[in-house]
């Protein structure tokens, strides 16, 4: 991600929503004239507004951070990730049969569940 652009958000080190379109548009242009898949998964973060009412918004914020990274460091270099607002993220996969998106899919449920986001969460607002 260029973070001089103004769909960067070097907060979160994901692209934002106003992104969106215009990658879509892209992949979708390259999708028609290459004939070559396309995938999009959208996730979000279960139960997140727990944390922001219990823990606070700064706490909230430490682990949207921390999740987009998890998200880098899990998908490919080739997949954009694009916070959407809240804790909603939408993946965006070039090159991707809806096949590897299932292997995908089972790759981040399986590394999350292995993850402990904000080990010092503990503390309360």
């Amino acid at each position: 991600m260029n973070s001089q652009t103004s769909y960067g958000d070097e907060l979160w080190g994901v692209y934002n929503r106003r992104y969106l379109k215009e990658k879509q548009e892209e992949e979708i242009k390259t999708f028609i004239s290459k004939n070559s898949p396309l995938s999009l998964v959208i996730v979000d973060i279960d139960h997140f507004k727990e944390v922001d009412d219990t823990y606070g918004h700064l706490k909230g914020d430490e682990i949207i951070k921390e999740f987009a990274q998890f998200l880098k460091n899990t998908l490919r270099s080739s997949d954009t990730i694009i916070r959407c607002g809240g804790d909603e993220f939408v993946c965006v996969m070039p090159k991707t049969t809806r096949k590897d998106v299932e292997w995908i899919y089972r790759r981040i449920l399986k590394r999350c569940k292995e993850q402990r986001f904000n080990r010092k969460i503990g503390e309360r607002r």
